[in-house]
């Protein structure tokens, strides 16, 4: 879907992680609202970011992850958490970003289970 979109989703992301942590910081609030309308995000329906998870392009499937963490649907955040199992690193990397972010209890079990997996696996 948007093939050479990844510092605007890379941008995106980081508005979000900004926006979420530090609210006082209206500036990032504006910028997200703001690159959400450029990029068009809410037009784009859910299903063509979920087909894009197919996607044998590591980049392809880390926008459409970052993409869906602003939809409110529950198959955005089924998909977020089988993202965690993404063979990219980077994918997953943006997974794990989109999870923190989100107060859903669902994504805060996953987050805890992969970081507990993954401090069991050191």
């Amino acid at each position: 879907l948007y093939e050479e979109m990844g510092v605007p989703f890379a941008a995106l992301n980081d508005y979000r992680k900004a926006a979420l942590y530090a609210p006082q910081l209206s500036e990032a609030r504006t910028n997200l609202n703001e690159l959400m309308r450029e990029l068009d995000l809410p037009a784009t329906p859910l299903e063509d970011w979920l087909d894009q998870l197919e996607s044998d392009i590591w980049e392809d499937r880390r926008d459409a992850y970052i993409a869906l963490s602003f939809s409110e649907s529950p198959a955005a955040l089924a998909a977020l958490l089988r993202g965690l199992q993404d063979e990219d690193v980077e994918v997953i990397t943006a997974v794990l970003e989109a999870l923190e972010g989100m107060p859903d209890p669902a994504a805060r079990a996953a987050l805890e289970e992969y970081y507990r997996d993954m401090q069991d696996s050191l």
